[in-house]
């Protein structure tokens, strides 16, 4: 049984009361351990202060909490600012930005950051087109089980050449093999490195935390 005096605990309590839709109670957890310096509550935090829930909107509080979140090496949190910077929804966008965090969630198994970097260099996002990139990265968010990458992978393969189709086969087998590194899972397990490490706050939500409301 977790202890429930421990921040781990603290912060499953505090989970429990969000899904419940006892904000107020939730916020006040997330808002002590995240004072700490605790990267889940930080992360949390940022959500709710993103979404107002609790608690004021206040996008550029909440980009400093994912901050300072990502900064520890929380997956949610670089992987919500990557999505932050490309798709420019409560900040400007900064592609360059939106690359670096989304390749540090997605080297740590995050699907939707994997899916989120093909697009970039499929539709040349803030850097020169790159076909074999886009299906490499595309590869990776499908073969963590991301059904839209599955399909976009398809329709790209077709437009490969079969030597560019070599060389991306190639790339994919080595990002496979550096989240494998990193994370310490098999290449088919790479779904659930964030859990593992506990880099990913439990019912983390998944896309744009606007879109997502409560998990």
């Amino acid at each position: 049984m977790q202890d429930v005096k421990s921040p781990q605990g603290q912060i499953e309590l505090a989970e429990g009361a969000f899904r419940a839709g006892a904000d107020q109670a939730a916020l006040s957890v997330f808002a002590k351990l995240a004072h700490d310096g605790n990267p889940v509550a930080q992360y949390w935090l940022a959500h709710m202060t993103e979404l107002g829930l609790g608690t004021a909107k206040d996008p550029a509080k909440a980009i400093d909490l994912y901050k300072k979140a990502a900064d520890q090496g929380n997956v949610a949190a670089q992987a919500r600012l990557g999505e932050i910077y490309l798709e420019g929804d409560i900040d400007a966008p900064d592609f360059q930005s939106a690359r670096v965090y989304l390749d540090k969630a997605a080297i740590q198994g995050h699907a939707r950051a994997a899916l989120l970097l093909g697009h970039i260099y499929r539709l040349g996002i803030g850097t020169a087109a790159d076909p074999t990139e886009a299906f490499a990265w595309l590869e990776v968010a499908s073969l963590e089980n991301n059904a839209l990458a599955r399909h976009e992978r398809s329709a790209l393969l077709a437009k490969l050449t079969p030597q560019q189709q070599e060389t991306a086969v190639e790339r994919s087998k080595a990002l496979m093999s550096a989240i494998k590194t990193r994370t310490g899972l098999p290449a088919s397990g790479v779904s659930t490195a964030a859990a593992v490490n506990g880099a990913t706050p439990a019912g983390a939500p998944v896309g744009g935390a606007a879109a997502a409301g409560k998990p």
